[in-house]
């Protein structure tokens, strides 16, 4: 709606928005008739009287003065039409508002969010990798004890074989028994070796079952 009564003019500005006529309402205002047949333009709702919604546009003036000009020059009265801010349109007013805002895609607004709970979850992340390593570390250990062991107990198989080689020469050259019926188990040599190499042999045993059971326990 435009204040025709107005006379105000912005002559202390070199670019100056229209204050004569003065703008009240322009755009999608409602209409009414008072007792006296007086029509009223509102931007807001009257439920007392008729309304009639009705597209205005502004009608304003601007002065960009020429350098060096003196503002006796101002050429006051000159008017510039600008266009409603409503128009009819088959959109809705939230598809409209929605063409002012930027296309973002879903990525993009949960980056941040992502990006805080990765920061979260680093510390505990690294810690289980270390705690891994240890893990692969201590069972890489455990398996070269292990071969170890049964190196040892190769070499120990080896010696007694030795023994019942060696053994059974002697008593074929004493001429006592033949190979296949001596008990070599029976004679006091291979009790003096089986005592000296009991204690190895039990030692590994234990070891080796530990072995399995901590590779059990760290498999699990």
């Amino acid at each position: 709606m435009v204040n025709e009564k107005s006379t105000k003019k912005p002559t202390d500005y070199p670019i100056s928005f229209v204050a004569s006529p003065q703008i009240q309402v322009c755009g999608r205002v409602y209409s009414w008739k008072d007792e006296n047949g007086n029509v009223h333009f509102s931007d807001k709702n009257n439920p007392e009287h008729e309304e009639v919604a009705t597209l205005f546009p502004a009608y304003v003036w601007m002065y960009i003065p020429i350098a060096g000009e003196p503002e006796s020059q101002d050429p006051a009265g000159q008017s510039k039409y600008f266009p409603p801010r409503v128009y009819k349109s088959s959109e809705t007013p939230a598809e409209r508002l929605l063409k002012t805002f930027d296309r973002v895609t879903l990525l993009e607004l949960i980056m941040p969010y992502l990006d805080a709970l990765a920061d979260e979850l680093r510390p505990l992340i690294e810690g289980l990798r270390e705690e891994t390593r240890q893990l692969k570390s201590k069972c890489k250990e455990i398996d070269a004890n292990i071969l170890s062991w049964k190196d040892r107990a190769k070499k120990l198989q080896k010696e007694s074989d030795k023994f019942e080689s060696k053994y059974r020469e002697a008593v074929r050259s004493l001429g006592k028994a033949s190979t296949k019926s001596t008990d070599i188990r029976l004679s006091a040599e291979y009790r003096t070796m089986q005592a000296k190499y009991q204690m190895d042999i039990d030692s590994l045993q234990l070891h080796n079952d530990q072995m399995a059971q901590e590779m059990k326990r760290l498999k699990s």
